[in-house]
């Protein structure tokens, strides 16, 4: 609801009056005599600044409302995603076999390679869309749980050898003495350590 502005009037413009009067939530303040142009005026001003102050915050709360129903929909339409191309990313794994599904030459076997690489790319990006989507919905569920740091970094450092290598590149393991087991999330670490390691 909208409130009245508290315009006061004094006899004085002394400060110490002022200030008290403006302190127990005046906006504004008359001296007496009134002049009945000025009074009005200033009346005017006050309303169209508390209806503008009114308007802005309906318009703040249409867009947090637009923002949230926004990140449920990419929330949707990511989750929609996964599972398609999950299965690509699968064929593509299972046509990688040497002999699976027939003899391959080079150029075929480059061309699966790299569908393969791309459907991860886009995995990873509707993960990563998944993941701001929840986090700016206020959603974002931890479950903490006795996990092994060391056994997280070993098996991301394991599973991307693999591109690694097709980039011509090395991974090397050199874990330090870290405690048998940490509280954490173990998904969302491990999503964290196939991060930093993808980047590098």
């Amino acid at each position: 609801h909208l409130l009245a502005p508290v315009i006061f009037v004094t006899s004085t413009a002394a400060t110490e009056g002022v200030i008290e009067g403006l302190d127990a939530g005046g906006g504004d303040y008359f001296t007496k005599p009134v002049r009945g142009g000025e009074a009005l005026a200033r009346i005017r001003t006050h309303l169209q600044n508390r209806l503008l102050h009114e308007q802005q915050r309906s318009l703040v709360d249409q867009l947090m409302r637009a923002n949230v129903a926004k990140n449920r929909l990419l929330g949707m339409v990511a989750h929609d995603l996964r599972n398609p191309l999950g299965s690509i990313g699968s064929l593509t794994e299972f046509l990688q076999e040497d002999g699976a599904a027939g003899r391959l030459g080079a150029n075929q076997l480059d061309l699966i390679n790299c569908i393969h690489d791309a459907v991860q790319t886009m995995l990873q990006l509707v993960n990563e869309l998944v993941d701001v989507s929840v986090i700016e919905a206020g959603e974002l569920r931890i479950n903490p749980a006795a996990v092994s740091l060391r056994a997280l970094i070993e098996e991301s450092a394991t599973l991307n050898r693999i591109n690694a290598a097709k980039k011509g590149t090395r991974i090397e393991c050199a874990v330090a003495d870290l405690p048998a087991a940490i509280r954490a999330d173990g998904p969302k670490i491990r999503q964290v350590i196939d991060n930093l390691i993808n980047n590098a």
